[in-house]
């Protein structure tokens, strides 16, 4: 008697290396691809984007590092390779160098890198500042000095790049425009950089309008905008020219007497005639 078995099919995974376009200190991530877990090439992107955290957004493309071959389906991908994933435009990098570059660095050495990737590293120092602690800072909307600051709760990542900063900002605090600068209510000036920023302080958001320079944090039932500008930059006198000349006072009108009314009498007027 002959048994019948049934044998399933082992479908395997393949495994792929990720860079991030444009990123020259990220090192190839290891993505495990399984038809069970990502159906097709858009979950395949989706799922990159929750990985890889990139900070042109979402990932929308993926291609070989040499930037000649788009990859545009889960067939497409090959075991072991190593694939570029970035938004809307690929960067040419020699990514291939990238992890042997982190290796001299960790090393204590000095890695050459072309002249075209410095021109990308060099930033400002407080730029290169390394935020390792979360901070909460108080942010109040341009103009409105009787709504009240709203708690922003910045991590350490966020502080990588300046868009990041605006963008958790304005995930809390709500204008009618978009959020271009930041103002420290304190010093009155403009923050450019993430690393500036500090904990429990005071800000403002702006968008493009000016800034308004108000006591912020006010209840409603202190002074008006209004009544702030005319308090800190009062009007004064008017001034009085030298050579006043003295204008003689007006006639007032007085109510008319007993007296008056007699000697205005139709019969008076008529018994005295005008000559």
């Amino acid at each position: 008697m002959q048994h019948s078995h049934t044998h399933r099919e082992i479908i395997k995974g393949k495994t792929i290396y990720v860079f991030i376009n444009g990123d020259i200190f990220f090192e190839a991530k290891a993505v495990v691809v399984h038809p069970k877990s990502t159906r097709n090439f858009e979950a395949l992107l989706i799922r990159l984007t929750e990985i890889l955290n990139p900070r042109f957004g979402a990932v929308l493309h993926l291609k070989t590092p040499d930037g000649l071959v788009e990859v545009k389906s889960l067939e497409e991908l090959q075991n072991g390779a190593n694939y570029v994933a970035y938004g809307k435009k690929f960067q040419a990098l020699d990514y291939s160098d990238i992890s042997a570059r982190l290796q001299t660095i960790a090393q204590g050495g000095h890695a050459l890198a072309s002249p075209r990737e410095f021109k990308r590293i060099i930033v400002s120092g407080r730029a290169r500042k390394i935020v390792r602690q979360p901070i909460l800072i108080n942010v109040f909307v341009n103009g409105e000095p009787f709504t009240p600051a709203k708690r922003v709760l910045l991590q350490p990542w966020v502080h990588k790049t300046w868009d990041n900063v605006l963008e958790q900002i304005a995930s809390k605090v709500k204008i009618k425009t978009a959020i271009r600068k930041i103002v420290e209510l304190s010093t009155k000036s403009k923050v450019s950089f993430g690393a500036d920023l500090e904990d429990q302080q005071y800000y403002v958001a702006c968008g493009s309008e000016k800034f308004k320079d108000y006591e912020y944090g006010l209840s409603a039932t202190m002074f008006t905008p209004k009544q702030q500008m005319a308090k800190r930059y009062p009007t004064l006198p008017p001034v009085e020219p030298k050579n006043k000349q003295e204008v003689p006072p007006k006639p007032t009108l007085s109510a008319p007497t007993e007296k008056s009314k007699e000697e205005f009498t139709p019969q008076r007027m008529l018994s005295n005639p005008i000559s």
